[in-house]
């Protein structure tokens, strides 16, 4: 295609997203026009299709390694390196919109927050949200990244974090990039101890959420957190401490 056809393309496109946006746009489209930029004179109609055959989807593209969108044919390193950031973008872009201290007392402001911190990350994440008595964010902290780590080790971060805690309220979150979002064993043992250790501080856990594929899993809503709680009150209750010998 010559270099005045590839002009009077781009216009077009250009103009057509003028009038109706980006909605109404195919998949290979979006992409074909997000490469112009950065892959000039070249059919990235052409090129957008192969990217798309080769990972899957617009978002398999996306998600996908720089070094490896690079490797299709006429793929320039400019263009591989800003389609693999545009997600990071999107995340920063959406949480930026909720403000620096969005309010997190209720499932559905929790879960606007969350969905975006945590969704297309490849590995896995874990975050303390401190909040006020109000429900509003204070704190936010990573206490670790990926699943290798052990639960006291983790509970142990969360104790030293939260020892100069002003905030009397938290939340738990963390993802699985497999797309289960049903806890693992590790996560319910780093839960109760986790809740155990923070209600010896005269802190909160009010919710242990896990993000995978758009969902939400809770250990309040399914009923743990509760239990492990009551298991919790139940022994300190039982214990007798004494000072005699």
């Amino acid at each position: 295609m010559s270099d005045h056809l590839h002009d009077n393309h781009r216009t077009r496109m250009r103009e057509r997203i003028r009038e109706q946006g980006c909605e109404k746009l195919q998949a290979h489209e979006l992409l074909e026009y997000l490469l112009y930029a950065y892959v000039p004179r070249k059919d990235t109609n052409a090129l957008a299709h192969a990217l798309i055959r080769k990972f899957g989807s617009l978002s398999g593209v996306l998600e996908s390694d720089p070094a490896m969108l690079a490797s299709v044919p006429n793929m320039t390193d400019n263009a591989a390196l800003f389609l693999s950031t545009l997600p990071s973008v999107l995340k920063r872009y959406q949480l930026d919109k909720l403000g620096e201290r969005p309010m997190l007392a209720t499932p559905q402001q929790l879960r606007a927050y969350v969905l975006p911190l945590l969704q297309n990350d490849n590995e896995e994440h874990i975050f303390m949200l401190a909040v006020d008595n109000a429900g509003r964010l204070a704190t936010r902290c990573e206490l670790g990244v990926g699943s290798a780590e052990e639960c006291q080790l983790l509970t142990r971060k969360l104790v030293m974090m939260c020892h100069n805690l002003q905030a009397p309220n938290l939340y738990l979150v963390h993802n699985h990039p497999s797309g289960a979002v049903q806890p693992s064993v590790k996560d319910i043992e780093f839960t109760k101890w986790a809740a155990a250790s923070l209600e010896m501080m005269g802190i909160l856990l009010i919710d242990h959420v896990i993000v995978a594929r758009g969902a939400i899993y809770s250990f309040l809503y399914d009923g743990h957190l509760r239990e492990y709680r009551n298991r919790y009150y139940d022994f300190m209750n039982s214990t007798e401490i004494s000072d005699t010998k």
